[in-house]
């Protein structure tokens, strides 16, 4: 063979494999959290919130201390003319160099111009305004950070369940193709049967239109995990061409029945970070509605400021220190206030109400999670009992059967219910560990589930 084709097939070669290669990710479920936690991207904007909120906390501490200004002017003059006019005791108007003048040596040479000041301001009392926006901003950091804390639950509990969705796909996929095969060898066997004269084509057109419905549930399914493999991709910050694969002991995770919907209830209200975030939003609205009424009262602030002055062949100022008492009082603001009062009085009912509405949404949504994860326990205890009846259906047909006791719709039949059966069994024992973790969550416990 030509030495060049044998380069240019070994390089089409490994292209192939580069192309068509996969990494395969075995995955538990505690790695997969942790991942997630790394890449997500809507916990690095709740960090971006949690920033901004402690940087308006800063600003509002900062705003009780004293201010500082410094300011300065250069000015450079033309030849200015000056008549400087003052009435002497003859009456008489000595103009710019008259004797006895202002300038008496005559209009002196000004060129330039500068000074400089130094101001210092220390509020001393602005109707307790400066204070409660301080609280109002503490409050608001702290929601900021429950906030986050509630959607790193909210983080988790997608890629969980994510994470049984493709374990549940997975799983099917095994199923399925179990019953391929076994579909397969039916074709081949019946073939033969076919071929001898003891089958009709009839029962042969009939198995081999069972393997096909097979053949495109699998390929449906195959279809849904490279969906689904690519969205936890994507979360999981991996190249998209990983394949992940899931842990198969997930399942086997022992989940019994759980203590008193009370119990959960107690800890709910206890520890769910949203329920805990909307009271500081009401504790906050309550401090801007006292901003609002600071504005009742006048503010007061001690001030104090050096300044300096030289403009060359006329004037020097040196040492001129100052200090004193500024105090402010807005008229026209006191009807505005009324206004602004009225808006605080809004914000603050409507955080009262969102808190409110909030504790029936919990309500709501641990009893469903509760009640879900009752009936996923005895749903797991159905499908077993449900799957081995349609495993034994299915044995005793095909029986049947070759016994010519019945017909092969019924065969194929039961081979349906058993293959449902069997992935019905699967996505329960799936949704049982799912059911758990939604109850976690709901109870606001979800995160300590992976802390360890």
């Amino acid at each position: 063979m030509n030495i060049k084709i044998i380069i240019l097939f070994t390089l089409l070669l490994s292209l192939f494999f580069r192309v068509f290669a996969q990494d395969t990710l075995n995955l538990d479920i505690k790695k997969a959290v942790e991942l997630t936690l790394i890449e997500s991207k809507t916990l690095k904007i709740s960090e971006s919130k949690i920033e901004a909120a402690k940087a308006r906390l800063g600003e509002a501490k900062f705003n009780q201390y004293p201010s500082l200004s410094l300011g300065g002017t250069y000015m450079r003059l033309n030849t200015p003319n000056i008549n400087a006019k003052s009435n002497s005791s003859g009456g008489q108007d000595p103009g710019n160099g008259g004797e006895g003048g202002l300038f008496p040596n005559g209009t002196p040479d000004i060129t330039q111009v500068a000074f400089g000041s130094v101001n210092i301001s220390q509020p001393v009392f602005a109707g307790f305004k400066l204070r409660h926006a301080v609280t109002n901003a503490s409050y608001l950091e702290k929601a900021a950070v429950l906030n986050a804390d509630y959607t790193t639950d909210e983080v988790i509990l997608n890629s969980i369940n994510l994470y049984f969705t493709l374990f549940k796909l997975q799983q099917t996929k095994r199923v399925l193709i179990e019953n391929l095969n076994q579909a397969k060898k039916q074709v081949a066997i019946f073939t033969n049967l076919l071929k001898n004269g003891i089958l009709t084509k009839n029962d042969l057109l009939k198995v081999q239109l069972q393997q096909s419905y097979i053949e495109l549930n699998l390929l449906e399914v195959d279809n849904q995990i490279n969906s689904a493999n690519f969205q936890y991709d994507l979360l999981l910050g991996l190249d998209e061409s990983t394949v992940i694969a899931i842990d198969t002991t997930i399942i086997l995770i022992p989940r019994t029945f759980l203590p008193s919907y009370q119990d959960y209830s107690t800890k709910a209200f206890a520890q769910r970070k949203d329920l805990a975030s909307a009271e500081m939003y009401n504790r906050a609205a309550g401090e801007q509605l006292k901003i609002a009424r600071g504005n009742y009262y006048p503010s007061l602030a001690i001030t104090g400021g050096y300044i300096s002055a030289d403009i060359p062949n006329f004037l020097s100022i040196t040492n001129a220190l100052n200090i004193g008492v500024g105090f402010k009082y807005s008229i026209t603001e006191i009807f505005n206030t009324t206004n602004k009062i009225k808006g605080a009085k809004a914000s603050q009912v409507e955080a009262e109400m969102h808190s409110e509405m909030l504790s029936d949404n919990i309500r709501t949504e641990l009893f469903r999670e509760y009640s879900n994860y009752q009936t996923a326990l005895k749903r797991i205890e159905t499908l077993e009992v449900a799957t081995a009846l349609a495993d034994e259906n299915y044995k005793s047909t095909l029986n049947n059967y070759k016994n010519q006791l019945s017909i092969l719709t019924d065969v194929l039949e039961a081979q349906v219910n058993a293959i449902k059966a069997r992935v019905d069994q699967i996505n329960a024992q799936a949704d049982l560990q799912l059911s758990y973790y939604q109850l976690e969550k709901a109870s606001g416990n979800l995160e300590s589930n992976f802390s360890n």
